[in-house]
């Protein structure tokens, strides 16, 4: 067991290793976006995907700035598959209970 400043220690000491090793690899991926994303230039007709990829990348040919649009691109479907899922349990879990509540009042014609 190690006494409580060695834990504070060691565990800031994780901490700070783990942030540096997220940014030399974020780093890495940044540098090889290069290779990952050569894509021509739009002429014609670009994929719907790609041409909004171009837009939120503010028209760059960078890689990197290409790479960051498609996080974002990621992450906003992540977001929204997210609040599908939200309302689907709500509406799962939520709509029984308040037709338990409400019992026969629901069904009851006048």
């Amino acid at each position: 067991m190690l006494p409580d400043d060695h834990v504070t220690e060691a565990a800031v000491e994780g901490f700070v290793d783990l942030a540096l090793r997220f940014r030399r690899e974020v780093t890495l991926l940044l540098s090889e976006a290069a290779e990952a994303t050569k894509t021509p230039v739009f002429d014609e007709h670009p994929e719907p995907g790609e041409r909004l990829v171009h837009e939120l990348a503010a028209r760059s040919a960078r890689p990197q700035d290409r790479l960051r649009a498609w996080m974002v691109l990621t992450a906003m479907g992540l977001a929204a598959a997210g609040t599908v899922a939200i309302a689907v349990l709500v509406a799962l879990t939520l709509l029984p209970a308040v037709l338990g509540f409400a019992g026969e009042r629901v069904l009851h014609r006048r």
